[in-house]
């Protein structure tokens, strides 16, 4: 599954909600390096974006798109739950 166009990833502001879920700003660009896997947030309309981090962790980083095409800001982001886990492997 191809994932939304994504040339910006925009991290002003989500700094304390990532810490609050022990994430790092640095493991939600991992993230997004690392070939992640994406799935509609189906109750907010965003895109949850799944993959590993340099270390191996897997995380799930919320993010939307913004007006700039390309761009996308992130929202939040947590250790990914078993159920996105399965959903992560199967489509890989």
């Amino acid at each position: 599954m191809a994932g939304p166009f994504i040339d910006e990833l925009r991290l002003a502001g989500a700094e304390d909600e990532l810490s609050r879920h022990q994430v790092s700003v640095d493991e939600a660009l991992e993230v997004s390096w690392s070939a992640p896997r994406f799935f509609r947030d189906k109750v907010q309309g965003r895109q949850l974006m799944i993959g590993k981090t340099d270390g191996g962790r897997l995380l799930t980083i919320v993010v939307q798109p913004t007006d700039t095409h390309g761009a996308w800001d992130v929202v939040t982001g947590w250790d990914s739950s078993q159920g996105e886990r399965t959903a992560w492997q199967n489509a890989k």
